[in-house]
């Protein structure tokens, strides 16, 4: 799995370079965004799953945990380019309520990030 992180004025996107994140590679996706709490410059991590079309629970469990410990710091998680399956099952969960879900990069930059 390939994951690629860029600054984008206040937000700090994690590119998932991966056609599917599940019990093999949970926990260096995991790893790679907790990772980001280190860097004390971003408020938003903006997690960009546009390859991504398949998650399994355990990665759902992990992107909640994910969420939490950057509430915890006072930071923001976003999600974009959510295929429709990953989608589907974030709403059948109804963690649709708690993810913070855009279309596309371009749309989460324009609205979470300030230059």
């Amino acid at each position: 799995m390939d994951i690629q992180s860029q600054k984008h004025g206040n937000c700090l996107v994690l590119r998932v370079n991966a056609d599917s994140i599940d019990y093999t590679t949970c926990d260096e996706f995991k790893n790679a965004a907790l990772g980001t709490l280190k860097t004390k410059d971003f408020s938003v991590l903006l997690i960009n799953l546009k390859d991504v079309g398949f998650m399994d629970s355990m990665t759902i469990g992990a992107m909640v945990g994910i969420k939490n410990a950057l509430t915890e710091a006072g930071k923001r998680l976003a999600i974009t380019n959510v295929h429709p399956y990953v989608r589907k099952i974030i709403s059948v969960v109804t963690l649709n309520a708690i993810f913070d879900l855009h279309e596309t990069q371009a749309d989460a930059l324009k609205e979470l990030c300030s230059e």
